[in-house]
């Protein structure tokens, strides 16, 4: 037992190296994703990235709100998505943790995705099946950091360790049910906060590495509007405290930087750091005719896109558009969820012609780099473009016309 003791050393060491990606594994119907959901809510928003390297349109978004579920889309391990989910966490760098999702099998998809990751969180509703996990894990190179039953018909967790490994049970993983305070969460919570705190220590002694004249920093974007953290209730009732981006912080954004705009001309400008899609078109709008990249688990994307063309071209999309009498909704739908969408031909894509000076309003899941895109395509052809949030509205992130204000909502009926 005394040299499994020594174990945490070389854990805290790859943290400090900026290796932290995490993979919550397991058999099928586990709860994985719901455990994901509550282990979230141990860390500060900014230290973690999602990450679902699973093709089955699950993830915390279905139950997010009221009727999401409908929009679940199960798709396949095909070649290309595997490649993909490989490529992306060898490169992903969108936060100092990557918490990765995989699907319940030890396959080699499963064991070429998880070789990319550092550490393993195991989580099992057969506790006999906990040391064949462990065992694959350890051929995929992982350190186990926690090994966990999700027992579904348990009245209360018990956590039996919690150094140098995590054990114990974890009760009635229920989606939609707050699971944040669970004993067995806060324990993984808090393995993963030491995790990061070295690797703060560590990244603090490089921190003149990390600004340059040509990034644009979220985090310091927030600082200079004084934004602050708020408290939030979600949809399952749960309170947390995050920043929250409003339409209105468009408007202080585009004062800050309208000044600035001729010092990031004929440069190549990087946004990098979490935030709401709204917030990075209108970023990409207010840095014009800079050229900008959007940071992406696939990377810094440079934003580029085809002018409006007919009904819309693009690998693996399509387009619907709909005139709504005062604004015409463009929706983009993925194809093929097995099939992510390829950034490198983000250049081929063209969104659908609209009647010149509409409002347009975007809508759909896409990752940043395209709703940029998108939205700059129509840039001097559109009154305005509106970013949709099914629940919420959308968000007006781009305008030329006096009548429609930045950062202003349009309703928008699904």
């Amino acid at each position: 037992m005394a040299q499994k003791q020594q174990t945490p050393a070389p854990w805290v060491k790859r943290a400090s190296e900026g290796k932290m990606k995490v993979v919550v594994c397991g058999p099928p119907h586990s709860g994985k994703s719901v455990f994901l959901t509550g282990l979230v809510g141990q860390l500060d928003r900014r230290d973690y990235y999602l990450f679902r390297a699973c093709p089955d349109g699950e993830g915390s978004w279905t139950y997010a709100h009221e009727g999401n579920a409908a929009l679940r889309r199960k798709g396949g391990f095909t070649t290309e998505f595997v490649e993909w989910c490989v490529r992306t966490l060898h490169n992903n760098n969108m936060a100092p943790c990557v918490l990765v999702d995989v699907g319940g099998r030890m396959t080699a998809e499963n064991r070429r995705i998880m070789a990319e990751c550092d550490f393993a969180i195991i989580l099992a509703g057969d506790p006999a099946a906990i040391g064949e996990w462990r065992n694959f894990c350890s051929e995929c190179g992982l350190a186990v950091i926690a090994e966990l039953h999700s027992d579904y018909r348990g009245r209360k967790d018990v956590v039996e360790c919690e150094s140098p490994v995590v054990r114990g049970s974890v009760h009635h993983l229920e989606r939609g049910e707050d699971v944040t305070s669970r004993p067995a969460i806060e324990a993984v919570g808090r393995l993963i906060n030491r995790l990061l705190d070295e690797q703060r220590r560590e990244r603090e002694k490089k921190m003149d590495n990390i600004v340059n004249a040509i990034t644009v920093l979220i985090a310091e974007l927030a600082v200079a509007l004084g934004k602050q953290k708020v408290k939030k209730t979600l949809p399952n009732g749960k309170v947390i405290e995050t920043i929250e981006w409003l339409g209105e912080d468009l408007r202080s954004l585009s004062r800050l930087l309208h000044s600035k705009s001729a010092e990031y001309a004929g440069k190549d400008v990087r946004i990098d750091g979490g935030a709401p899609g709204f917030l990075v078109a209108a970023l990409v709008h207010e840095l014009h005719p800079a050229d900008v990249s959007v940071n992406s688990p696939d990377g810094f994307i440079p934003i580029r896109c085809q002018s409006p063309e007919g009904d819309g071209r693009g690998d693996n999309l399509r387009f619907r558009v709909e005139d709504r009498g005062d604004f015409t909704l463009v929706t983009a739908e993925q194809q093929d969820p097995s099939r992510p969408l390829d950034p490198a031909k983000l250049g081929e894509i063209a969104p659908p012609d609209v009647p010149m000076g509409t409002i347009v309003v975007l809508n759909g899941r896409m990752p940043h780099w395209l709703l940029a895109s998108l939205g700059m395509s129509y840039h001097g052809r559109t009154k305005a473009v509106a970013a949709n949030q099914p629940g919420l509205g959308a968000t007006v992130f781009m305008t030329h016309s006096a009548s429609v204000e930045l950062g202003s909502m349009i309703t928008v009926a699904l």
